[in-house]
């Protein structure tokens, strides 16, 4: 690394160091709340993950449902549920929801506008 390239990336740090720190004298935590843990997924827990234009089922999900590589979706709008059952690459409104290779199988990202926006709402 050339001089002129040290010199520059130890002004930009210097800079954000300064920053951090007139950040850090005004700052306050009054009107903060800590978050409860366990109000996020934890990685051996099935989650889903719906955006706007896909859903991707985490590997816990996958593991759960064992050799299961095609799905169906159900959702009950009254009860505002999903479920997810295992089912044959063939039969109505299958979907793959995984990748699998010979050692494991692997999340796969579904995309589909439609779903999502009826779920977000």
């Amino acid at each position: 690394m050339s001089e002129t390239m040290m010199s520059q990336a130890n002004e930009n740090t210097e800079n954000v160091d300064q920053k951090a720190l007139e950040l850090a004298q005004d700052f306050s935590y009054d009107g903060y709340q800590v978050v409860r843990r366990e109000l996020f997924a934890h990685l051996r827990e099935p989650a889903v993950v719906i955006r706007r234009d896909s859903v991707t089922f985490n590997t816990a999900c996958i593991a759960g449902l064992e050799d299961a590589v095609y799905i169906q979706i159900l959702v009950n709008q009254d009860n505002k549920r999903m479920v997810v059952r295992k089912c044959e690459e063939n039969d109505k409104d299958a979907l793959r929801w995984c990748i699998e290779k010979p050692d494991k199988r692997k999340s796969r990202k579904m995309s589909n506008k439609l779903f999502s926006a009826m779920m977000l709402i």
